[in-house]
């Protein structure tokens, strides 16, 4: 037995010899793959963590995105907290002042010395860096890209400009009255009287006036002129309603009064008890207008056009009082040609509305547009 045993010793002794002298080469090969694609596989994690468009990028950009909102909104509760009544925007409503403002928002803001007189202001928020702007409404949004004022973004007479007028309601039809001749332009049926519209219609679209050069009819806002204040006219680049005047000369004034509010004391008769006043504001947006001098394109604006190659091609027909002669109509028959009186005929006519000076404005679709004299180019307007 003792014998066996040695023996059986022996023989698991140089089986185990054998088997630890046997090569090992393929096990070595394994383990260097095994390393390499260890490696590989950090390398692409330590891409994705720390790369262009990289998890912590994205982390980043989406705790800068709560940390805006969560600042914007800070901003905003301190604005309506300081608020008592009289504004509105959204669900709140209250009335502040530029010094509310400026109290509300110290330490919020890297500067409130810009917070002065009427919005909207710019502003830039303490904990992320990032500009706002508060519309005169004071709602706080962030600040718009390539944004200016006038001149700054070189606004010149004759652009076209992103302004809405909203659209035609019942309401607002209803308010005409019998100065309203229906959805088909006003005729010889209907004298004094304006039509052409119907509720839900663009007030920026065009209707047909009685003749335009070249058959154009256009529509939309472009810049009229520039008052001392640094607020813009624009005037409507069509003829939203139209007009008609039935004939003689003597009922000239009869338009006038319609028209502008403007009367002629040296006639004496009923037609001013029994006739409405033409109100223009339904053409103004509260956002962007001053609310103030919504008007006729005047006698004096139109003659300087002719002189504004900006403005040569409107094309269209305007109707307004003649300044210095009360039993006429007259019309300017596009903008390159005399002004003359005429009569018997149903004419667009050309709204004129101010623009605030705080409206700041925008290349049209953010692009560094060169020209914007087509409805196409036109600037965006940003409050």
């Amino acid at each position: 037995m003792r014998k066996n045993h040695i023996l059986v010793n022996k023989h698991c002794i140089k089986s185990t010899f054998y088997a630890m002298s046997e090569p090992r080469g393929v096990t070595l090969i394994a383990l260097i793959v095994t390393i390499i694609v260890l490696l590989i596989l950090a390398g692409v994690t330590l891409a994705n963590i720390t790369g262009g468009n990289s998890t912590i990028d994205k982390a980043s950009e989406a705790k800068l995105s709560t940390d805006v909102k969560t600042e914007l909104e800070e901003l905003q509760s301190r604005i309506n907290n300081s608020a008592t009544k009289g504004i509105r925007h959204g669900n709140f409503s209250g009335s502040v002042d530029a010094s509310s403002i400026k109290a509300a928002l110290t330490n919020l803001v890297t500067d409130t010395s810009g917070i002065t007189g009427n919005g909207p202001w710019q502003v830039t928020g303490t904990k992320t860096n990032t500009n706002y702007l508060i519309k005169q409404n004071y709602e706080v949004i962030p600040m718009p890209e390539n944004t200016g004022t006038r001149t700054e973004m070189n606004v010149q007479i004759g652009d076209f400009v992103n302004y809405d007028a909203g659209t035609w309601t019942q309401e607002e039809i209803d308010k005409l009255g019998d100065l309203y001749a229906g959805e088909n332009l006003p005729d010889s049926t209907t004298p004094f009287k304006f039509g052409g519209f119907k509720a839900g219609q663009s007030r920026n679209d065009c209707i047909t006036p009685y003749s335009t050069y070249d058959n154009i009819f256009t529509g939309g806002w472009r810049v009229l002129s520039v008052n001392d204040d640094n607020s813009i006219n624009i005037i409507h680049a069509g003829t939203p309603e139209a007009y008609y005047h039935p004939g003689a000369t003597n009922t000239g004034y009869k338009s006038q009064y319609i028209l502008s509010g403007i009367k002629n004391l040296s006639v004496s008769n009923d037609f001013f008890d029994n006739i409405t006043v033409r109100k223009w504001d339904m053409y103004e947006n509260p956002e962007f207008s001053k609310n103030i001098n919504t008007h006729i394109c005047s006698y004096e604006e139109i003659t300087n056009i002719e002189t504004n190659n900006n403005l040569r091609n409107i094309n269209v027909y305007y109707w307004l009082p003649y300044a210095n002669a009360h039993t006429q109509l007259y019309r300017v028959r596009d903008i390159i040609a005399t002004i003359a009186g005429d009569y018997k005929k149903n004419c667009g006519i050309r709204p004129v509305v101010t623009l605030k000076a705080e409206c700041l404005f925008q290349n049209v679709n953010d692009e560094n547009t060169s020209t914007h004299d087509t409805q196409e180019t036109a600037w965006n307007l940003v409050i």
